[in-house]
């Protein structure tokens, strides 16, 4: 009895109804044979809408097109055969061709001849073809039999040589067995892959809203793309399943890869079809977020891990690879989530066995955050407080310090109180965190557990007190703290002698000894550069920028911002519009502008300092950034909204609210707002009196006392406090905060009709405002000072500057050139970074090579995309921008403050 071929595998699938069509992968195919091409192959896991694609551009083509659709069936050599033979005879010109019959009536005898034999025949029917025909072989995966892979090699080596228009499309879940690098290299072969059959944003918008008809919002579009990586199947699936849900919110929330769509499709369609060493690999391996051989085997106990992940690869196993070499690899998230549920079922006694061979190889290898990842999954305490111990602040980043943070919260305080390290990383994490509260009661625990004989223990103690110095210096002596963590911490401590060297300069800041916080700031850039650690490099530098600028040394602290961006622009390219150094930058880069007067950039600065420092809820650089935010407004004359920022600033942690500047800058604000009362209040509950002794630390409180005085009428008073300040100040060497109080001496000497003292007086703040050109200090003091300069001008005093100067008293935001005689053009040498959302770090990068000669060719092989990837990547550049080609958006990119 013949064995009897069904004719459905030999029809063209349908069109799906409702298509999101794909236009840039059609004419990716479009290529392979306007190209003479021979070979086309599609590989890409399940569910990536191979097959869809294919249809819709078979749909479009003005040429034959035969398909065959594959199944386990066809791995007998003469069943696959003559299912090609019978595919081909669909095509008009090859139907009436003897051969095609031959080799159909050929495979039915009971000794049919070589296939070799067989397929030069059919060769050289294909070679007589006159006009292009295509055969797409559908789910080729399935053909495991190496006999045909073989003959399908034969055929596409020979066909490839034939000068006609015979084109081979084949899909599959893995690449086969064939030499794809050789007909790479000869240009034989056109690829489309997982990575370009993903949809993009722009199509899981369409398909969603359009064919599936949620009307889902951008921010949940994007939140189910990033959770499938566009992944269609996995798309489809949690469609089908929002369409009978009301809580959209909670289902995109929970939807992962033990979702029961999700895991009937996987466990269907990928983990049933694997033999049980590769399963048993799969499972084991489903606990490390990032695969590379080695690592592989030690949790499995295999040698041959390499092997097994190249062929996992092949196959299109859900993994993705990490670089170029092949060496680090990670799972698809959904598929990741399906293997661990799927461990912890079948075989949950080997969960912590293989966490902790985990953290051994990941703490052999220096990779301690990982480590510290899989000592927590299974609450290995002992191994968490060696890891602690050994490696102290340098095993957190970010994300982890959180993580690390939450799981110690949970831990009892019989456990907690009985190893002082527990109560060192508590205490480290909320200071990395800004989270400052509850970080003393952590070092006196810490103390009553300490071995006192053990230096780098104490040393580390003593470097967290050193923070608590800064923060409550009246009762704890920071400096000596200071000094005792870099006499006990061995010199090797890099990242924590770099902590402590830091918090050491805010010391010295604090209390006007800026040379020695230089000093110690370059030991903190040196150490934290000798850590690894270039962030907080970069702040020690931000820092040694800002005390330049309280010296007055307006140009030398702006160039030196300028050199830190550029290293940022080195070190985190993708992390530079939410880096917390940058954000930190901002936020004093603001007050250079201020002060020369360039209230737009000011503004820009802060509010984008302000946005990433609260990305990272650290109130330190928050608390610093809601003040000058507020100045600014003050300057603006949006009291309200100064006021604002100010009491929010206060609600961030005590300490500073107490003994800085919040307060009494929230009852200037007050006064400017006709709101005596409150600003009396302040005064009353401060303490202050015009002849009380006057400190650099407390400089701020003295200013606004003299402030509120001075607007209550008290000008005798004000003048005497501002005078003493002034001193102080001068003897600090603040220039900054020295014009501040000079240029607030001469408008009340001015009130006092004592004109001539207060020209003496202007002589002598020009003399020292001139060489780094301020601005600000002299217009925001109003028509006193401008009559005053007028004066000074009539005779002979600095009548260059002050020509310079009289203008900006008509103007908001006057700009100049850093470090220059104010002048009317902004500084070109910083730009600023706007935070819009929707562009990526990648559509960034994108962004700046567009600013370039570069073609798209070149700029997806600078950044190891594909070339549609990177047309993609600017199509959704140009929505975002609202622009409609390279040169606008250019344009506007200059304009954001992207390139």
């Amino acid at each position: 009895m013949s064995d009897t071929l069904l004719a459905t595998k030999t029809r063209i699938p349908p069109l799906h109804a409702n298509l999101v069509s794909r236009p840039h992968l059609i004419q990716r195919l479009n290529d392979g044979i306007s190209q003479n091409r021979r070979l086309t192959l599609i590989s890409a896991p399940a569910g990536y809408g191979k097959s869809t694609l294919l249809s819709e551009w078979v749909s479009q083509l003005d040429i034959p097109v035969a398909w065959l659709s594959l199944e386990k069936g066809e791995n007998i050599p003469t069943r696959f055969w003559s299912y090609f033979a019978t595919a081909l005879s669909t095509i008009p010109q090859l139907n009436q061709a003897d051969v095609v019959e031959s080799l159909s009536q050929a495979l039915k005898s009971s000794q049919p001849p070589p296939m070799d034999i067989l397929l030069t025949s059919l060769i050289n029917e294909l070679s007589k073809l006159t006009t292009r025909t295509t055969l797409v072989l559908d789910d080729l995966h399935t053909i495991t039999e190496g006999q045909i892979h073989h003959d399908l090699i034969f055929l596409i080596d020979h066909m490839l040589q034939c000068p006609n228009g015979f084109h081979l499309v084949v899909a599959s879940r893995m690449d086969p067995p064939w030499p794809l690098a050789r007909w790479r290299v000869r240009d034989e072969l056109t690829e489309v892959r997982t990575k370009d059959m993903r949809f993009t944003p722009i199509e899981a918008t369409s398909f969603l809203n359009e064919v599936m008809g949620l009307q889902l919002s951008t921010g949940e579009i994007s939140l189910l793309d990033q959770r499938t990586e566009g992944w269609i199947a996995g798309l489809q699936l949690a469609a089908l399943s929002m369409q009978s849900r009301g809580d959209i919110a909670a289902f995109l929330e929970d939807f992962t890869g033990t979702h029961h769509f999700v895991l009937d499709y996987l466990l269907e369609e990928v983990l049933s079809q694997q033999n049980p060493d590769r399963l048993d690999f799969l499972l084991r391996t489903s606990l490390l977020e990032y695969l590379t051989a080695p690592l592989c085997n030690a949790i499995t106990d295999r040698i041959d891990s390499q092997t097994m992940l190249v062929q996992l690869e092949k196959s299109n196993m859900f993994l993705v690879p990490m670089d170029d070499e092949r060496r680090w690899y990670r799972y698809h998230h959904l598929f990741s989530e399906l293997l661990r549920s799927r461990l912890k079922q079948t075989h949950p006694e080997i969960v912590p066995l293989l966490h902790g061979r985990a953290c051994s190889w990941y703490m052999e290898n220096g990779y301690l955050s990982n480590a510290l990842t899989h000592a927590m999954a299974t609450n290995d305490l002992d191994r968490l407080i060696k890891l602690v111990e050994k490696y102290a602040f340098t095993i957190f980043d970010h994300n982890q310090a959180s993580t690390f943070l939450n799981w110690l919260n949970t831990l009892p305080e019989t456990v907690m109180g009985s190893n002082p390290w527990l109560h060192i990383a508590r205490a480290w994490l909320l200071a990395y965190l800004g989270q400052l509260e509850g970080i003393e009661s952590l070092l006196l625990e810490a103390e009553k557990h300490a071995d006192q004989t053990d230096p780098r223990l104490m040393g580390y103690i003593a470097a967290l007190w050193t923070l608590i110095g800064e923060l409550y210096s009246s009762r704890v002596d920071g400096i000596a703290h200071a000094h005792q963590a870099l006499k006990l911490l061995p010199q090797q401590e890099y990242r924590a002698r770099a902590f402590v060297a830091y918090h050491l300069s805010n010391h010295y800041t604090w209390y006007g000894d800026f040379l020695p916080a230089l000093r110690t700031l370059e030991d903190s850039f040196t150490w934290s550069l000798a850590a690894g650690d270039s962030e907080r490099a970069m702040i020690a530098q931000f820092q040694s920028a800002s005390i330049l600028s309280y010296m007055g040394r307006l140009g030398e602290s702006f160039q030196d911002f300028k050199k830190t961006f550029q290293m940022v622009d080195s070190d985190l390219p993708d992390k530079k519009n939410h880096s917390l150094p940058v954000g930190y930058a901002y936020i004093q880069l603001s007050s250079l502008y201020f002060e020369w007067n360039n209230i737009p950039e000011a503004l820009h600065y802060v509010s984008d300092g302000i946005k990433i420092c609260r990305l990272w809820g650290y109130s330190d650089y928050l608390h610093n950034g809601l003040i000058n935010y507020a100045e600014i407004r003050m300057a603006m004359g949006d009291l309200e909204d100064a006021l604002s920022a100010v009491r929010e600033a206060k609600t961030l942690y005590s300490p500073v609210s107490v003994t800085g500047r919040v307060n009494s800058y929230e009852a200037v604000i007050n006064q400017a707002r006709g709101d005596i009362e409150s600003a009396s209040d302040w005064v009353a509950r401060s303490g202050l009196s015009p002849g009380g002794t006057i400190d650099y630390a407390h400089r701020f409180l003295f200013l606004h006392y003299a402030i509120i005085l001075q607007a209550q009428g008290e000008l005798h008073d004000a003048y005497d406090v501002l005078e003493r300040l002034s001193n102080v100040l001068e003897e600090a060497g603040a220039i900054t905060l020295l014009l501040e109080t000079l240029s607030q001496r001469i408008v009340i000497l001015s009130k006092l009709n004592q004109d001539e003292q207060a020209l003496s007086l202007l002589q002598r703040t020009l003399e020292l405002a001139k060489p780094e050109g301020f601005i600000r200090v002299f217009t925001s003091k109003g028509t006193p000072m401008s009559r005053l300069l007028q004066t000074a001008f009539s005779r002979g005093i600095e009548k260059e500057y002050i020509h310079r100067l009289i203008p900006a008293f008509n103007k908001t935001g006057l700009s100049h050139e850093p470090g220059k005689p104010p002048a009317s053009k902004t500084a070109p040498e910083l730009k600023r970074i706007e935070l819009m959302e929707p562009l990526s770090d990648r559509e960034i990068q994108v962004l700046r090579l567009l600013d370039s000669t570069l073609t798209s060719t070149e700029i997806a092989r600078e950044l190891y995309l594909s070339v549609n990837t990177v047309r993609t990547h600017v199509k959704n550049i140009y929505a975002k921008l609202a622009v409609h080609g390279r040169i606008e958006a250019i344009q506007k990119a200059n304009d954001l403050g992207f390139i």
